[in-house]
């Protein structure tokens, strides 16, 4: 430039089928990197999921236990998020329900002879002998 006036002007020539070439090449790695980054997301996702549904699929077995009537069944889940919370609540409902088994059977495992004494022959107290052996003889759990 001399005075603020253009001198010379230079002109580029690039022939359509390089730039065509270039196009392709760049929508090439557009596809490879769209595929190679809908693999890592779904890698992830199945990670993501597996650590989820293990743990969900333990506190289902637990439940299922618990409807058995194994209530010294607990659930082994060591995380810190909601899902180890709930697998802590799980485990302390599971123990308070054994504990109040063992509380349950050991107030009704004392005879009625305790509360009615052997020789008492009013009817409450024979209707309680009579529900005791019939409590007895066809309960599940296990009576000291």
């Amino acid at each position: 430039m001399r005075g603020g006036k253009a001198v010379a002007i230079l002109g580029v020539d690039i022939l359509a089928d390089d730039i065509y070439r270039m196009q392709q090449e760049i929508q090439h790695r557009m596809i490879l990197v769209l595929c190679a980054g809908a693999l890592f997301c779904c890698v992830l996702g199945i990670l993501i999921s597996g650590s989820v549904s293990g743990p969900v699929r333990k506190l289902t077995e637990g439940t299922r236990q618990l409807a058995k009537d194994n209530l010294h069944y607990r659930v082994e889940i060591r995380s810190r998020d909601e899902i180890g919370e709930l697998a802590d609540s799980f485990n302390a409902m599971a123990a308070n329900l054994s504990e109040s088994r063992e509380r349950l059977q050991d107030y009704f495992s004392r005879s009625p002879s305790r509360w009615c004494g052997r020789s008492r022959p009013d009817p409450y107290c024979r209707a309680i002998r009579s529900a005791w052996r019939t409590l007895r003889a066809g309960s599940p759990w296990n009576w000291a």
